[in-house]
Parts: C-alpha cells; structure tokens; sequence
C-alpha cells in the first residue's frame, strides 16, 4: 500500500509556492518524512545521494552537475543542509530541514499539475511499488476488498499484512470536528505537553505550529483516502494512518461500511512489563541464554506446548510477585505509594518509569525506581540488566548503527520486547482472525485492537485464547469505547 506521491504539503506562503515543481516536490519529501519523527537530535532528515541521484536525474550534456544540487540552491534560505555527510546502511546522506521561519508556517495539501517531472514521479514509485508488492488484493464489482476473494493469497505468509491493509482502507474521519478539535489553542497545548512527556530529550522541542502541521497533514490524507500501512523490520509493528494519530483525534474516526457502529479499543495493560514473562522463560539462573538455553528449550516445547505453565512454579519468589502484579495490572500502584508518588499523577509516573529506568541506558536509570527493582525484584532486574548488555547473543548480531554506540545497546532490550508484542497482536491475533473472520474490521496501533463493537467480543476471546496459549496466563485487558456515531465536542474552539 502506497501513498499518491503527487500530493504532499507545503508551506502556505508564496515564496515556496512560486518554486518549480522539482523544488516543491523537495520540500513536500522533506515535511513527509518529518511526519514519522525520522529525523536526527538537530532535527534533520536524511536522503541519500543515491535516492535524490534518481528522483531528480541529471542534466544531459557533459560536465553539469546533478540536477539535485541546482534544486538546493534554488532553496536556498528555505531548506538547510547539514554541513556533514552521514555513512548509513544505504550509503552517503546528507541531512535536509526547513528554516525556522518556514518550520513555523502553517501547510496546505498541494497536487502536482500534469508535467513532465510529475509522470518521472509516477513511474519511478510505480517500479518501487513492484518491488514492494508482495500480494495482490482482488475486488469486487464494488470495489471492496471480500474474504472468499482473497483466500489464495490467505495462505501465503501475507495473510495479517493484507488483513491489516485491506481494513486501513475502511477507516474514515470526520474531517470538520477534528480540524474544529485542532484549532483550538488549548487542545494543541495538551497534546505538546503529552508529547514533550515520551519525546526524547535529544529531539528538538515541537512548537504549536509544527504539531498543528504535523496532525492536520494526519488528518487530511486520511480525510482524502491516501492511506499507508508500513511494518518496522526490527520490531515487526505496523505503522499506519491510525497509529500516526494522537489518542484525543481518534474519537472522530469511523468505519465507512458501518458508521453507525461505535468502534472500541481493546489494550493489553501494563504491556511491555508483562512481555518480560517471555524473556524469563528464556531466561537461565546461570545469566545467559546461548545453544545450550535454546536447545533446552526446544525439547521442553516438544514435551509440553504450554510451558509456561509448569515454569512459573520454580521460579523465585520475588519474579513470582512480579509476574502477579503484571498480570494484575499493578505494576506502577505498587512503585507509587513506595516512591510518594500520589494516585493522580499515574500517567506521568508511567512515562517516567519507562523513560528512566524500563527503556533507558543502564548507566543512566532513576536512582529510586533502581533501588525499589533491587530490592524486591533482583531476579528481573538480572533478566533486564542481561538483555541490555552485550553478553546476550542477539545483542551481537544486532545492525551497524547500535554496534557504532549511535543508538546504544540497550536499545535491543526495547525492540525485543517491542517484537514479542507483534508476535503475539499480529502474527498470532490478527492472522487467526484474518483466517476465521477475515471479512470483520480490526485495525492495530502497537499493542492494542480497535475494532467494531459487535466484533468486539470475538476479538477479545481471541485475544485471551492467544495468551493463554503463548503464555499460560491472561493479563487484564482494557476496554473502551473511542469513537461513537454521535461524536461530542467537548473542547471544540
């Protein structure tokens, strides 16, 4: 699934908008990719040489350089170019943003007119969209996506991808409420300061205008059909136009074969500490892991497929405790009264527990939530320490940019976790209910479902059937409703 490459956003003033059309096309990539926080510490954002080399082309007669480079002069004063080259996996980049003074303007949409740099546009992503393309989705008369139709291509590997992609396309948004939701000055203020809360320190701080761009660019492609749907290579999540959304502009979404039906959200709660339960059973008193761990594992999976059960039970005390509390969504009330940390500040201890401790570097975790771990858990925090470290053996496969220190080891412990929680939601949830229900709406935003409020039982059974299978055990399981047909506006200016 692909966006239309023709449309983009740009900045809503005329000294943009008078450029060429390879000079807009420019700064609509640059805005895009901003999109998904692909940018660096310094706020910029890579393209290789390579990549502009053949969006751009070059001039036919000998000696004159790549068009590219006349492209960035004709930019001047409007994109800036880091002074260093960056040597990534995909080779040589340079990194691109927008000056202040056009970071802090407002887009609109933008469509390329019929010229002969759009049809170059269209044909180089029509040749990557082959190369992407790894199904075929047929339709019918009316050209919605059925079950029976696709059952051939059900059985390839594809089968939760093409579930997911078919139902992104189901998605609609009520377009007026949301923008009447995002002009108001106060909501904009609320979702920066949720933002600031899990945004990286390292990131350049977001003003009100970026943010305002940032969710209407969201809510316009969604508003125009332009949908995509990208899976992450080294976590396995899928990453769309649903997840791209802030939790406040979710309540306006619909499903379009069924808008009068209330869409509901089923979350696993206290997630990621509970996916530790894994790693655990993975997990040897001796420290490590290794051929030794993984054959022994393998032979108890052939002696009993549901091996957690038997395991927990010879487990130390204090993990036995931690277990309990994740199952029982507890984890956090149980540091808080410890800490001093009072009821209503929940969500930001939440933040903090995973920004300082739970994904941090080791070196680098909140003294206080360390000491309580220590002292209570030892057990998981040996589990925890061990994952973050070099001495796990994945660790040592990992890619190129975490072995040069850019991102830090510890950052394997996050995708690790991060891969358990696809494997459970999209290989195990969504392609069961792909093969038994496949013509249902469900949709996923990392470990949560959103799905239709009559469906909503069937894909919580599911859910609870998976974990029990994978884990012998069924953590608590949120439930809310985020989108009724009769949208209210609390906060609308």
């Amino acid at each position: 699934m692909r966006e239309d490459s023709t449309y983009f956003h740009l900045p809503n003033c005329e000294s943009v908008m008078s450029k060429s059309e390879e000079a807009k096309y420019f700064v609509g990539l640059i805005i895009n990719r901003n999109q998904f926080n692909c940018i660096n510490n310094k706020g910029y954002t890579y393209y290789n040489a390579k990549f502009l080399r053949d969006s751009f082309g070059r001039y036919s007669c000998v000696g004159r350089p790549w068009k590219y480079t006349d492209i960035l002069k004709e930019l001047d004063g409007i994109v800036e170019i880091e002074p260093k080259w960056w040597n990534g996996v995909k080779g040589r980049s340079k990194g691109f943003k927008l000056t202040s003074e056009y970071e802090n303007t407002k887009v609109i949409g933008y469509r390329m007119p019929n010229c002969k740099f759009t049809k170059k546009v269209l044909k180089i992503n029509e040749k990557k969209s082959k190369k992407e393309e790894l199904y075929k989705i047929i339709t019918d008369d009316d050209g919605i996506c059925t079950f029976n139709e696709i059952t051939a291509v059900d059985i390839t590997k594809n089968v939760s991808k093409n579930f997911i992609d078919r139902n992104i396309i189901r998605i609609g948004i009520k377009k007026e409420e949301a923008l009447a939701y995002l002009n108001n000055p106060d909501n904009i203020k609320e979702i920066i300061k949720r933002n600031e809360a899990t945004r990286s320190k390292k990131l350049p701080k977001q003003s009100e205008v970026e943010v305002w761009n940032h969710y209407f660019i969201a809510i316009d492609k969604m508003s125009k059909g332009l949908y995509s749907s990208t899976k992450e290579s080294r976590t396995g999540r899928y990453y769309n136009n649903i997840s791209n959304l802030p939790r406040e502009l979710r309540q306006f979404i619909f499903e379009k074969e069924k808008v009068s039906d209330n869409l509901i959200e089923l979350d696993l709660k206290n997630s990621q500490p509970f996916f530790i339960v894994k790693l655990i059973r993975e997990f040897k008193e001796k420290g490590k892991g290794g051929k030794e761990g993984r054959e022994e594992r393998k032979e108890e999976n052939r002696i009993k497929k549901s091996l957690c059960c038997d395991i927990l039970k010879n487990l130390p005390k204090d993990t036995q405790k931690y277990i309990k509390l994740v199952c029982d969504a507890k984890i956090y009330e149980y540091f808080m009264p410890i800490l001093g940390i009072p009821d209503d500040k929940r969500d930001e201890f939440k933040i903090m527990f995973y920004k300082s401790f739970f994904f941090c570097n080791p070196n680098n975790c909140n003294r206080e939530i360390l000491k309580v771990f220590k002292d209570d858990f030892p057990h998981v925090l040996r589990i925890i320490r061990y994952y973050k470290s070099f001495e796990c053996r994945e660790v040592q496969k990992i890619d190129e940019d975490i072995k040069k220190g850019e991102k830090g080891i510890h950052c394997n412990f996050i995708r690790r976790l991060q891969r358990i929680e696809s494997d459970l939601i999209i290989n195990k949830v969504i392609r069961r209910i792909a093969k038994e229900k496949g013509d249902i709406f469900a949709v996923t935003i990392h470990d949560s479902i959103i799905c239709s409020e009559s469906d909503a039982d069937y894909v919580e059974n599911v859910l609870n059937e998976e974990l029990m299978n994978e884990y012998g055990m069924v953590p608590q399981i949120g439930k809310k409703m985020i989108a009724t047909n009769e949208v209210k506006m609390e906060k609308a200016g």
